[in-house]
């Protein structure tokens, strides 16, 4: 995806302004050491790209876009509020005019990205 993407913009935003309220979101990375410290044993990891919306040509992917999309759609005022106004002091009216050009983005089909999960 594009670095001047809007829901790349996004996402570092969040990421810092997470770091700055001592809230980090990049812990997926973590959680494997996580379960074997806390007692785990014969633990497995498996990374999947999934299509942001539903540009893929396979099925599969196309649904798994589809859902995915409408995670982020319907999930994005929630992910953003409480971080961009306690760690940035933005207003509700800033965060949802901010987040325009992320939904716009969200529905691009012509920007082939994908999400690690």
């Amino acid at each position: 995806m594009p670095a001047d993407w809007p829901l790349a913009e996004w996402v570092r935003t969040l990421e810092e302004t997470a770091m700055l309220v001592d809230r980090p979101l990049r812990i997926a990375n973590k959680l494997k050491k996580w379960y074997k410290d806390a007692g785990f044993v014969d633990v497995h990891e498996e990374v999947f790209k999934v299509p942001c919306n539903p540009w893929a040509r396979d099925p599969h992917l196309k649904d798994l876009g589809k859902m995915c999309e409408l995670d982020l759609l319907d999930g994005l005022q929630g992910f953003s509020l409480a971080l961009l106004h306690r760690g940035l002091g933005w207003t509700k009216d800033e965060i949802e005019v901010y987040l325009v050009n992320v939904r716009k983005a969200i529905r691009d089909r012509n920007v082939h990205a994908y999400l690690k999960m």
